[in-house]
């Protein structure tokens, strides 16, 4: 819109030198002289940056934003433990979507997945892990990674 607003200034002080050059030998006092009209397909240009700039904000971009952790509780317990993963735009519904355990994924019940939700996840800490393990906790969603946060088995 910036781009356009140059150019347009730019054609119009053209014009207007061109104007006057053009009527510098005829100006007397009867004459009335007025500046050029900006040209409509100038104007058009204009006009349609400006609204795909204002329409592009107005569209919602619910699939461009990342997932973010925010806090987790519990942060310390034994296997078995239900863990809730506090934070945004995990998605509503859960797809391809998962729970990270450092190497491990929770993906299903089976696995250990309890809830899924936009701002809540509850999952399940597997017995695969022993007291004394520090297990770093992210979330996948839709090809961007969470923040980790750290769940101590003890």
């Amino acid at each position: 819109m910036l781009i356009w607003t140059f150019i347009g200034a730019g054609v119009y002080l053209l014009s207007v030198v061109k104007f006057i050059a053009d009527k510098a030998w005829a100006l007397d006092a009867t004459m009335s002289l007025a500046l050029p009209d900006v040209d409509s397909a100038l104007l058009v240009l204009m006009g349609a940056s400006a609204g795909s700039y204002v329409g592009d904000k107005l569209v919602s971009r619910d699939v461009l934003k990342k997932p973010k952790l925010e806090s987790m509780l519990p942060l310390k317990g034994p296997v078995g433990t239900k863990i809730t993963i506090l934070g945004e735009n995990f998605g509503d519904a859960q797809g391809a979507n998962f729970v990270s355990l450092d190497d491990s994924t929770i993906r299903s019940q089976a696995d250990g997945l309890v809830s899924w939700s936009n701002l809540q996840i509850e999952a399940t800490i597997p017995a695969t892990y022993k007291a004394g393990d520090k297990i770093a906790v992210g979330v996948y969603r839709d090809g961007e990674w969470t923040g980790k946060l750290f769940f101590e088995v003890t």
